[in-house]
């Protein structure tokens, strides 16, 4: 077949870098060799026959697919639904005049296939909303998985995820459903942990930011310090503190002058003890004993380093930050909360990953880095069983363990033979092959770390190879100067802060009188078995359910986030269920306000928490604008 008008049509519908690929591979077939087109008398009787084989793809097209859609009239409900096989595309055409599905998405290995079925019919309008997603396997990894997963509609819905086969011509394709299966699950359970399971350690998280907030806006700004020092080097260096890091330190040291180095918190005092100064110290965690990295007084080694930590990191990091006097810049991470307060623009934007490394390479690609290298990020156990380098404060066997799960086994760094991972470090290792994949055509990213495990997307280059090769000139030091923030700034911004904390304290009890009127009204079904006003109520949770996805309601989603995902993962597979009859729906519309009363009462109760907790925690700001006599 011939590229035609239908054909082009549906290639301009498919926008994004996500279907770059897959058009580029589309436009460079000429003719189709493997699969040829079969018409019948109806012109639903579309069939493909297996050139290779003989083999046709349906046995009897018409009656395969009117069992299909008689199959899946149970997910008649289903917001979006999986399938692998494009097969002739006429069961989708049919799929897709179901309104209630959102998002189909379909995985072909096939590219003639595609190419057949999108010069056959016309899918621009659902391919250009996003109702029709085709992925060509070949394309398919981590990355792409954990894009695909991000978006919206999807997040509630991970628990009724499963991929569909509606034509046994694809059963021969086994092996590789399983790899899509590997990848969508290993996206599920990191999207899982980052949503996290438990309120306590939000608002652990929130009482700490607001706790050092004072002193973030007392300090360097992080986008004062991006934006001054943007574009010194295309070079730079993330420090992690892998098994390996110990043998790259004599190169680290030699070529330290000509690159830009970050280097973990962790890591920070293996540097000092080796001579080696960083230009940027980064931290994530919020733990007590991650300040302990910074519990220590190297004087003049710490002249024009400048430390980066999260404004929820624990009080003693910045405890020691200010004893030792070390130049800081705090930074909010990407947050409900924080983003509440409108901050963003001097203090944002970073953090989104989930370890220390991720906020070097973010650090490093917004400073206008292109050429960004790994060294000490194993991500896996050394042959020895350790999981640090040597001279790690808390030992090399911090996080070894007896007995080693194998489920996480990965390939090694170089493509050769097996290492031992754990669950933490494979949600690492996909996370920064996600942001290998999104900045590729911008950056350059180099895994010179010669041990542990294989990261996708990074170019694996011994470490000299990289220094010879690009490392040639010295920086010239000490970088630009970045000034703290002027105390008339340093007033504005406390003062704007602490009147959004406390806006957010009273709408935070203006929306729990909400959910309280809503709770009662459900009580009135759950408890006393009135079911006189099931649709006035199943309306009620409609219109709960949209003020709760406001945006002025947006700071909440912090502590009620991870309670929110897992509640609602709950609700999907009811909001998903088939009704055949009045009894099914009726079942459906109880089922549906009987699982929202625990949800509203979590609710209720985490405000109250969240509420108790700002009344202490909104003090140190309070304090400070006293003492200011701006309050």
């Amino acid at each position: 077949m011939i590229k035609n008008e239908i054909f082009e049509k549906n290639l301009e519908a498919m926008l994004g870098r996500a279907n770059k690929d897959l058009k580029e591979a589309l436009l460079e077939i000429e003719k189709t060799k493997k699969f040829s087109i079969k018409f019948g008398k109806d012109s639903l009787d579309i069939n493909f026959i297996d050139n290779e084989t003989g083999e046709l793809m349906y046995k009897d097209t018409l009656l395969e697919l009117q069992q299909n859609l008689d199959k899946f009239k149970d997910s008649s409900y289903m917001p979006i639904l999986f399938f692998y096989g494009l097969g002739n595309g006429i069961f989708y055409k049919a799929l897709l005049k179901n309104t209630f599905h959102k998002r189909i998405i379909v995985y072909e290995k096939e590219l003639e296939l595609i190419y057949l079925v999108l010069s056959l019919f016309d899918f621009s309008q659902d391919l250009y909303r996003g109702r029709l997603i085709i992925i060509y396997s070949k394309h398919y990894h981590y990355a792409i998985a954990n894009a695909l997963f991000n978006i919206k509609d999807f997040v509630l819905f991970y628990r009724t995820y499963n991929i569909n086969l509606h034509c046994e011509f694809y059963k021969r394709y086994e092996e590789n459903i399983k790899e899509i299966n590997k990848y969508n699950h290993q996206v599920i359970v990191t999207r899982s942990l980052q949503r996290g399971n438990d309120p306590r350690d939000a608002m652990i998280g929130i009482d700490q930011m607001l706790y050092n907030m004072p002193y973030m806006l007392s300090n360097l700004s992080y986008k004062d310090v991006i934006e001054k020092r943007r574009n010194i080097s295309k070079n730079a260096i993330i420090v992690a503190t892998g098994p390996s890091l110990a043998k790259q330190l004599p190169l680290l040291k030699k070529y330290a002058k000509n690159a830009i180095i970050f280097c973990a918190d962790s890591s920070y005092t293996i540097l000092h003890k080796h001579g080696i100064k960083p230009d940027y110290v980064v931290s994530l965690e919020r733990v007590p004993l991650t300040s302990e990295f910074f519990n220590n007084d190297f004087g003049e080694f710490d002249k024009d380093i400048i430390f980066m930590v999260p404004t929820l990191t624990h009080p003693n990091t910045i405890k020691y930050l200010e004893k030792y006097k070390r130049n800081y810049a705090a930074f909010l991470r990407n947050l409900p909360f924080a983003i509440s307060l409108k901050l963003g623009k001097r203090f944002g934007g970073l953090g989104g990953g989930m370890s220390v490394a991720h906020v070097g390479y973010e650090c490093a690609q917004a400073m206008g880095c292109t050429n960004i290298i790994l060294i000490g990020q194993d991500l896996a156990y050394a042959k020895d069983g350790m999981s640090h380098s040597k001279d790690y404060m808390l030992g090399s066997d911090f996080d070894t363990k007896e007995e080693i799960d194998h489920q996480f086994d990965t390939i090694a760094y170089g493509g050769e033979g097996i290492v031992h991972s754990t669950k933490v470090w494979t949600v690492f290792r996909n996370l920064f092959q996600s942001y290998i994949n999104a900045n590729k055509f911008f950056v350059n990213t180099y895994n010179c770390t010669e041990g542990g495990a294989r990261i996708e997307g990074a170019t694996e280059k011994p470490f000299k190879e990289v220094c010879e090769e690009l490392l040639t000139s010295e920086l010239k030091r000490p970088f630009k100067r970045v000034k703290k923030i002027s105390r008339k700034e340093q007033n504005e911004l406390i003062l704007n802060t602490y009147k959004i904390i406390k806006k957010n304290m009273s709408l935070s009890m203006t929306f729990k009188k909400t959910t309280k009127k809503l709770l009662n009204q459900i009580q009135k079904i759950t408890l006393k078995h009135d079911a006189n006003k099931l649709k006035e109520t199943i309306v009620a949770i409609d219109k709960f359910r949209e003020k709760l996805a406001n945006k002025r309601y947006e700071f909440l989603f912090e502590i009620l986030g991870s309670t929110l995902y897992h509640e609602q993962n709950l609700l999907a597979p009811i909001y998903a269920g088939s009704v055949k009859n009045e009894g099914d729906k009726q079942n459906k519309m109880l089922a549906w306000v009987y699982a929202h009363e625990s949800l509203l009462e979590s609710i209720i109760d985490l405000i109250d928490v969240q509420n108790e907790h700002l009344k202490i925690s909104i003090m140190p700001l309070q304090d400070v604008l006293e003492k200011r006599k701006l309050i």
